[in-house]
């Protein structure tokens, strides 16, 4: 699970598990897309919550949600007093994250990349929670999962922008391997994950 998923499943999951099952243990653990399906494929990990690119067709998947993009900058930020424009976008360095543990950092790179966006890629980090304060701090700009952007508006000096372009909807969901699909736990946590998140 990417720290993104961490911040927006652990928090209700944790919750609910307490309630209702206060002996089961939760543990997250982040690894690139092909270490992930290994693992999973294994039995050395039951789930996948996110948005991922699996190529692994042993993988079940259930879909939660649609989620979004938005973009952030710095509240102050100079060159953006009040809507984020497509020049401003174009013109601006972005910082990125490049761990491939999800298909955001490609999506995001083909999206900056594409021909009639040709943004420039200023910075390149391991993890989305590295974002929020850098451009808190700088005139970098980024674009990230809606859900993220609003927390670090919450807790960093960041304004949350429309993409001045349209960038397609994510389906966030969970995975898993066909050789546990029957198994009376996992059957019983990806209940609750889609009952929680859908």
């Amino acid at each position: 699970m990417s720290d993104t998923a961490e911040q927006v499943f652990l928090p209700r999951l944790a919750a609910h598990i307490a309630r209702v099952a206060p002996s089961v243990d939760i543990e997250s653990r982040q690894l690139s897309t092909p270490q992930l399906a290994k693992a999973m494929a294994m039995g050395s990990v039951d789930l996948a919550l996110g948005y991922f690119n699996f190529e692994n067709d042993g993988l079940y998947q259930q879909k939660l949600f649609d989620a979004q993009y938005a973009c952030i900058a710095r509240r102050d930020h100079p060159k953006i007093p009040a809507k984020l424009t497509l020049s401003q976008f174009k013109s601006l360095g972005h910082v990125v994250t490049g761990f491939d543990n999800t298909a955001h950092a490609s999506a995001v790179d083909a999206f900056l990349r594409a021909p009639n966006v040709n943004a420039r890629i200023a910075m390149k980090v391991g993890h989305f929670l590295s974002i929020g304060p850098i451009v808190a701090e700088s005139d970098l700009i980024a674009t990230i999962p809606r859900s993220l952007a609003l927390n670090f508006e919450r807790s960093h000096n960041v304004t949350t922008h429309s993409p001045p372009l349209r960038l397609p909807s994510y389906a966030v969901s969970q995975y898993w391997h066909a050789r546990f699909n029957k198994e009376a736990g996992l059957l019983w946590l990806r209940s609750v994950i889609k009952e929680l998140f859908s």
